[in-house]
């Protein structure tokens, strides 16, 4: 079972595969609407919670088009390690998803992976805003 975190300690994975930090394709679906032309948006794997068998996620989007930035969202700047393909926004909403729904979208949905710094900044934020998910 998971306890509280402080804010300065990350989030630590129970989950022998590690999908802590992963970013995925998520299918908008997921997201709650459905846009004509595309069928993802990027989405980071920011906590674990087993307790409840699913992992808490942040949604990302295109942030070339925004000249102001709420201050709850992140920017993430696209490398070939995250796979992201642009400069991305992260709303650091929590979306919880179901452990089994995370599970199909490997291998083919993964993009690539949060570096250790950039998902300390999504978790922090995350938890000082929203409170620990877990």
């Amino acid at each position: 079972m998971m306890t509280d975190q402080s804010l300065e300690d990350p989030i630590q994975s129970n989950n022998s595969d590690d999908l802590l930090g992963c970013v995925f394709a998520v299918p908008d679906k997921w997201w709650g609407f459905e846009a004509e032309g595309r069928d993802h948006h990027p989405g980071a794997c920011v906590q674990e919670r087993p307790a409840k068998r699913d992992f808490v996620f942040l949604k990302g989007t295109g942030a070339e088009n925004k000249s102001t930035y709420r201050k709850n969202e992140m920017i993430v700047t696209a490398t070939e390690d995250n796979g992201l393909a642009k400069l991305t926004l992260f709303s650091l909403k929590p979306w919880p998803f179901r452990e089994h729904k995370v599970r199909n979208l490997v291998p083919e949905r993964v993009m690539g992976r949060l570096s250790e710094i950039d998902l300390k900044r999504l978790q922090t934020e995350m938890i000082r805003q929203f409170g620990n998910q877990g």
